[in-house]
């Protein structure tokens, strides 16, 4: 069905030549490869595409990239095996000292098919092939990004939202057309062509390739008309526009769903909300209405009223603007016990914190005493510091350094910089110089207790960990 050649349609793109955008997507994947990363967002956004571009960069990167697609198969067993009999052999050839990342497509399959226990296993093999040095970069839809929201992978801390693509980059797309031998009437085309796609990758492409199947090879001219009949074609109703069919499959009551959708303006950009509200004003029930929500949550569709279309993003986009609770505590704080208490003891700021942000969303020791009761403490402090700690709040003083406890702390410190997460690390000094403590140097950026009220503490404390969230969002 058409001219293949220039849009690439499914299973995602394999060369650079028709891999457009996404410049920003892949700077913030490449410095955080020493960490695990979650690509998520709507279905056919070409997820998939940007993990194949992100393999390509192996001799570039110097990263040894192995790719595993999850449909139809046991992700824990796929791991395994690729593991065991692919990765050692190649590792034992060469690139010995490029660092391992796997990267997984559509785990938001494997999360739905093996729930629970089995799911819980393959976080177990994660965890495991993470102590050999490992990362991951994870790629799936909304409901990835749903069990991330839940805590699912408390450990991956580069969160990476795939949405349309920047006009440019949607213009060059398009711009295939022109690659064969096609010309738009006017500017205005090209621009309901962007407009009515959302800039969408899949779309876009199905779109194109429609154009050029339906076009007489001997018109090179595409006009509004050519793009209203690729809108009509069969292709386009099954994937995008048949969703108001399904529904009335699913209620069993078509009821006023063509009524919604004609009485929306779709020659202005509008907010799915909008939509909603008139769900909840014409379903006979809000049950009913929840189970449209449901099923318009992870999944993009066009919206037709006379001869206008609009791409609508899913439901579940509007998730992404709350909070994101992929570490369990947003600060831990990280002190020699001799400061616990006093004018600016850390009890009081810790007090503090939990008052604005939530006790079980801060870490400190008194907040936590029975759970940290267990044998081998130190190496459970380790995981909750390391994994489980959004921003680490050091409070140096001549003693941390002979403390036990702060000793362990340390040790997750000194990892996190070497990994690059310093961002991750706030220093407070309560004496002395940031350099008298072992692992710390004059030139790390630190603040004064002394120079700040309790209060103004803790405003500098949640005011950095603001900035850190806006840096991984």
């Amino acid at each position: 069905m058409g001219d293949k050649r220039f849009f690439h349609v499914g299973g995602g793109v394999t060369s650079d030549r028709l891999f457009f955008g996404r410049t920003k997507e892949l700077a913030k994947i490449k410095p955080s490869l020493h960490q695990d990363t979650l690509i998520f967002g709507e279905r056919m956004q070409g997820k998939t595409s940007l993990l194949k571009a992100i393999q390509r960069q192996a001799d570039n990167w110097q990263y040894d990239f192995h790719f595993i697609h999850t449909a139809g198969s046991d992700l824990r067993d796929r791991l395994w095996l690729l593991w065991e009999h692919r990765h050692r052999r190649k590792v034992a050839e060469r690139r010995t000292s490029w660092r391992p990342v796997i990267l997984i497509d559509e785990v938001d399959r494997a999360v739905t098919r093996e729930r629970q226990a089995a799911f819980k296993e393959t976080l177990t093999e994660f965890r495991e092939l993470a102590n050999d040095n490992v990362s991951f970069v994870l790629a799936g839809g909304w409901r990835l990004y749903r069990a991330s929201h839940h805590g699912a992978f408390d450990n991956f801390g580069n969160l990476v939202e795939v949405m349309g693509l920047e006009k440019a980059a949607a213009s060059q797309l398009a711009g295939q057309l022109l690659k064969a031998g096609k010309r738009f009437e006017s500017p205005e085309v090209l621009e309901r062509l962007l407009d009515v796609s959302g800039r969408q990758p899949y779309l876009l492409c199905l779109l194109g390739t429609e154009i050029l199947a339906a076009k007489d090879p001997d018109d090179p001219v595409i006009r509004s008309d050519d793009l209203d009949e690729a809108l009509d074609s069969p292709s386009i109703i099954v994937k995008f526009t048949g969703w108001k069919e399904r529904l009335e499959g699913l209620v069993g009551d078509p009821w006023a769903i063509d009524a919604i959708e004609s009485s929306l303006d779709l020659t202005v950009p509008f907010r799915s909300s909008t939509l909603k509200n008139r769900f909840r004003e014409a379903a006979p029930s809000a049950a009913l209405a929840d189970r449209l929500f449901d099923y318009l949550r992870f999944s993009g569709w066009l919206l037709r009223a006379g001869q206008h279309y609009r791409y609508l993003p899913p439901f579940d986009r509007e998730i992404r603007r709350g909070p994101h609770r992929r570490r369990r505590f947003k600060i831990a704080l990280s002190f020699p016990g001799t400061h616990r208490h006093g004018a600016r003891g850390i009890e009081k700021i810790a007090r503090g914190l939990a008052q604005r942000v939530g006790r079980d969303r801060v870490f400190y020791d008194h907040f936590h005493q029975a759970e940290l009761a267990v044998p081998n403490a130190k190496k459970y402090l380790e995981f909750i510091y390391h994994k489980q700690s959004e921003l680490i709040v050091v409070f140096l003083a001549a003693p941390y350094q002979q403390s036990e406890w702060c000793g362990v702390e340390l040790r997750v410190i000194q990892d996190l910089i070497k990994k690059r997460e310093d961002s991750r690390i706030m220093i407070f000094r309560l004496d002395g110089a940031p350099e008298d403590i072992e692992g710390f140097y004059s030139s790390d950026g630190y603040i004064d207790v002394d120079e700040h009220s309790v209060p103004s503490i803790i405003e500098l404390i949640l005011e950095r960990h603001e900035l850190e969230a806006e840096r991984t969002r």
